[in-house]
């Protein structure tokens, strides 16, 4: 059931891109790029301060881990702060290019809009940005060592490739 909303949700996405163009678009990219290069330089900063305020589940005896399977479990909380901290900080970075996104409306790109491959790859890169948006979500969740929780991310196939293809480098 989760792998059919967000296959609706990559595809509600893709419709999103194709109806805004590839300058939009290419737009919106170079602003999740952009946020991934600020979120990864100044997440240290942050993790350290949301040590006191984001909770975290304690491991439990004998609880296993679908993911992260090197690390130890106990160091994992390191990561879910890196985590958090990253996706606080792409999201306030990414939101503003989003809001920069809506005056670009401004200008005149009609010559760009013309040819249906062109709106194409615009519908490709918000698949593409969605992805790595659900990607780094269900990465977070997967350093949680709660069993359930681990169970869930790792019986589902579609939540299971995302976090398999985010680079982990990210949160370290």
């Amino acid at each position: 059931m989760v792998s059919l909303i967000i296959l609706l949700l990559l595809a509600w996405n893709f419709y999103l891109g194709y109806s805004r163009g590839l300058f939009l678009q290419a737009f919106y990219l170079f602003g999740s790029l952009v946020a991934i290069v600020v979120a990864g330089l100044f997440k240290a900063g942050l993790a350290q301060a949301l040590n006191l305020w984001v909770p975290y589940a304690n491991p439990t005896q004998g609880g296993k881990m679908a993911f992260f399977t090197t690390e130890n479990v106990f160091g994992l909380n390191r990561l879910y702060y890196a985590g958090v901290a990253f996706l606080i900080i792409y999201l306030a970075v990414y939101l503003v290019f989003r809001f920069l996104g809506v005056f670009a409306h401004a200008f005149e790109v009609s010559r760009l809009e013309e040819l249906a491959y062109q709106r194409t790859i615009a519908g490709g890169l918000a698949v593409l940005i969605t992805a790595f948006g659900l990607a780094l979500f269900f990465t977070l969740l997967a350093t949680v060592p709660m069993t359930g929780l681990q169970n869930f991310l790792a019986d589902n196939w579609l939540v299971k490739c995302l976090i398999m293809i985010f680079p982990k480098f990210l949160f370290e």
